[in-house]
């Protein structure tokens, strides 16, 4: 079973612990390419972790020129679905770690398969670069609540219209 995205992303949040660290999917600030998802420890340090839910999207990641380097990362991760995983791992740069994710019957689980190497002259994130990714996961917040309010409304209205 493939996960989606938002699945993956939640999955995630609870991997790198949220009351430990700032999470924060699909990011493009700072970093000079889109981050599918950011973690920053209490340190500072950022940590990137790229999802792929199949082969093909894996192979035309490694295509790109960006390659996913940033001395604001110190950690980067590919995350696979389990069903991928062996299919996936050829594609993956040595400097990356490796996350796999796995239903357990109850939910979305994270699991390191390899540890990346660390990136030695990764900097910090700052006070500023900080406090704008939280900004931004503020403007977040509130588009999915709106999104929530509206999905609400049309599901009573079709469920008055279908009585």
């Amino acid at each position: 079973m493939i996960p989606t995205v938002e699945e993956i992303e939640v999955a995630l949040s609870v991997h790198f612990d949220i009351k430990k660290c700032i999470c924060m999917p699909q990011l493009i600030m700072f970093f000079g390419h889109e981050i599918d998802f950011l973690a920053v420890r209490q340190t500072g340090y950022a940590i990137e972790v790229e999802i792929k839910r199949s082969l093909s999207d894996t192979k035309a990641e490694a295509r790109k020129k960006h390659n996913h380097e940033s001395n604001k990362v110190v950690e980067f991760y590919y995350c696979f679905p389990k069903d991928i995983l062996e299919q996936c791992t050829p594609f993956v740069p040595d400097r990356a770690g490796i996350l796999s994710i796995v239903h357990n019957g109850y939910r979305w689980k994270v699991s390191v398969v390899k540890s990346p190497k660390r990136h030695k002259e990764a900097v910090k994130l700052t006070t500023k670069e900080v406090g704008k990714i939280l900004r931004y996961s503020n403007y977040r917040i509130w588009g999915l609540k709106k999104k929530i309010v509206k999905l609400k409304k049309k599901t009573l209205c079709t469920s008055i219209k279908n009585k």
